[in-house]
């Protein structure tokens, strides 16, 4: 007998900004079990780990989602627990009652109050880059003292 496959889906992009001052939720809502019709069995489990290049390196900091229950399938952020300018790497694994799983990351970066909510798309695929030409990039950089 062929279940079919769990299937992770997370709102927006696979980055996301979202402000100390307000936070956010990341939506897995669209989750789903190809073998259940209401894939309301799916078990959600959520991580987080530090990815800034600082001593916190790969730590957890599962304690930034508010409420992380197996249940929970949109991660709501506390924003009183992230650090301005820290990228976090949010991880969402579901699994179904059978044992079959499917995990999803997202990485979020805290940027300063008042800044909108945002994610941040980079095209998918390969992208050729001529060695002759000059190669720029358009950002913003936060420079924290």
């Amino acid at each position: 007998i062929v279940f079919g496959d769990v299937v992770v889906s997370i709102a927006g992009a696979s980055t996301k900004a979202f402000p100390i001052d307000v936070g956010g939720s990341i939506d897995a809502s669209n989750s789903y079990d190809e073998g259940d019709d209401d894939s309301s069995s799916l078990v959600f489990q959520w991580n987080c780990l530090v990815r800034e290049p600082t001593s916190l390196y790969g730590q957890s900091c599962t304690s930034i989602i508010a409420n992380n229950s197996s249940t929970a399938n949109i991660a709501v952020l506390d924003p009183d627990t992230m650090t301005l300018g820290y990228y976090y790497e949010f991880s969402c694994i579901i699994s179904s009652e059978d044992g079959r799983t499917d995990e999803a990351v997202v990485l979020v970066v805290a940027d300063p109050a008042g800044n909108p909510v945002s994610d941040i798309s980079v095209p998918s695929g390969l992208i050729k880059i001529d060695p002759s030409h000059e190669l720029y990039f358009n950002s913003i950089i936060y420079i924290i003292k």
